[in-house]
């Protein structure tokens, strides 16, 4: 997907190809399986034309010999995946990423342009470490998901295994560490996606599909006693899902959900107050629960998930041990974020993720942006969420609420969000405090009204759907880009305006 064929454009190789990669690129989305498909069968053809004379390379020997722990097993896995490759042809194809990336990389560099790279919280069930003795790393008896949150009422079910954190100790973490060793050949900065994944996981038992069921791991759950001191009396077991449920019964309707390992300890169910069990208690018992629930999701565990993470990410972040070199390190800490997670990312000088629509005050409808600190970076949205445009024209309640609260407007909110509304917002992000502000492409080209997509469904990934293909795409040119003199001189007097 990411190798650039026009290196060997001009290559009699290249010339059945020219006219399916031109229709492709004409395309207004991605069409993500026909370019995975063109591209598969063009390195083939690269590598019966040229692959002899790469592998003769001393840099491709170096190459192989420096990435041999990983590369060999990803090539044997690749191979055994589609008839027609070799392990030899993927290890080519590695190569030849490797070169074009540390090209681009060196050129970023002297431009004085940062590249930042994202390091990804799972691994698939079907992928190297699944198969490989790194196996023994990854617990299979559960799916690391997150609670319901902002992207999804149900909570969300990623599917692959959670990290057998015990077991990855015993070698100081060997395998994250040199994930991020490797990240430092290409990268300046980089996102550690689901940093709360590092304090604690969400695991849901294989056979469910929602995150409703879930529980954290590892956690501290409750026992009976600890339940009554609560002042809840019902029976923690009956209420569980560990009861006899007959077959006309909701098995996600449970109150509590018994740990696998202590079977006289329980977790309170996330929004266990939706249930119908919840529903049918009187209000002293539901008071007592929700005392119960809010101490175990908000306060139990603070110490003992900042005690978790400061046991593996200063191991993670240390500077690369082979040349001392140290990457940006930002967390990506969104959804139900323990109050400690703050101290530790501070401690780490970790850069905390900084959203106004989704502030990490509990109560507050919109994050006031000058208080943002400077170990972050700022963003209306990520990848996972709508951009502004888009945001506004979806919840017409919370944008005039945005208007009012957040730009302290009077009168009216448009019904559209105007190129004069979008530079706005842009402009205050740029003025923000954190070290780093860092905005979508759709939300810059949305302050001008010739440039900026006339639909503006613009959102990049589905997060609750693990299988959704990213199909967003530029809708200009490079070159028309380039072309649009007053937006590149006005974008950059914003910037310059802004001190940053």
């Amino acid at each position: 997907m990411y190798l650039d064929p026009r290196e060997w454009e001009q290559e009699d190789f290249f010339k059945p190809f020219r006219a399916e990669a031109e229709r492709l690129n004409r395309l207004e989305s991605l069409d993500y399986e026909s370019v995975f498909g063109l591209k598969d069968e063009f390195v083939r053809t690269l590598y019966k034309y040229i692959g002899a004379r790469v592998r003769a390379k001393a840099s491709y020997r170096s190459f192989v010999r420096e990435n041999e722990h990983w590369l060999r097993p990803y090539a044997d896995f690749r191979a055994s995946q589609k008839p027609g490759g070799t392990p030899t042809m993927h290890i080519f194809t590695q190569y030849l990423l490797h070169e074009q990336l540390s090209r681009a990389h060196d050129e970023a560099r002297q431009c004085g342009v940062i590249l930042k790279g994202d390091i990804p919280i799972g691994i698939s069930r079907d992928s190297v470490p699944a198969r490989t003795p790194d196996r023994r790393l990854f617990n299979f008896d559960g799916q690391a998901g997150a609670p319901p949150d902002f992207f999804s009422r149900d909570g969300q079910n990623w599917g692959f295994p959670t990290y057998n954190w015990e077991e990855m100790a015993k070698d100081g973490y060997a395998w994250w560490r040199r994930r991020f060793e490797n990240m430092s050949r290409y990268f300046d900065a980089y996102r550690i996606d689901h940093v709360l994944g590092f304090f604690r996981i969400w695991e849901i038992p294989i056979g469910q599909h929602s995150g409703l069921m879930g529980h954290f791991r590892p956690a501290l759950p409750l026992s009976r006693d600890e339940i009554l001191g609560f002042g809840f009396t019902g029976d923690p077991l009956a209420l569980s899902d560990a009861a006899e449920h007959s077959e006309c019964e909701d098995a996600t309707d449970v109150l509590f959900l018994r740990d696998s390992a202590q079977r006289d300890r329980f977790h309170p169910r996330v929004c266990g107050q939706w249930t119908q069990k919840f529903q049918a208690l009187s209000q002293d018992q539901r008071d007592a629960y929700n005392r119960l629930y809010d101490d175990f999701f908000y306060y139990r565990h603070n110490e003992f998930w900042a005690s978790e993470a400061m046991k593996k990410l200063p191991a993670l972040i240390a500077p690369n041990e082979a040349d001392g070199r140290s990457l940006l390190p930002c967390a990506e800490d969104l959804g139900m974020v323990p109050a400690s997670v703050k101290g530790v990312l501070e401690r780490l000088s970790i850069l905390s993720l900084e959203i106004q629509t989704m502030p990490k005050t509990y109560g507050v409808k919109f994050a006031d942006l000058m208080q943002n600190p400077y170990l972050s970076v700022s963003t209306f949205a990520t990848h996972d969420m709508p951009p502004f445009r888009m945001w506004w024209e979806q919840d017409e309640e919370r944008a005039r609420a945005y208007w009012h609260e957040a730009l302290h407007h009077d009168g009216e909110a448009p019904h559209d969000a105007t190129p004069t509304l979008c530079e706005e917002v842009v402009r205050r992000h740029l003025e923000c405090p954190s070290m780093l502000c860092l905005l979508a492409l759709q939300d810059w080209l949305a302050i001008d009204g010739k440039l900026r997509r006339p639909d503006p469904n613009e959102q990049i990934n589905i997060p609750a759907d693990p299988s959704h293909h990213w199909k967003y795409r530029m809708h200009l040119t490079l070159e028309e880009f380039f072309a649009a003199t007053a937006f590149n001189e006005h974008v950059l007097a914003l910037i310059r305006k802004s001190g940053r």
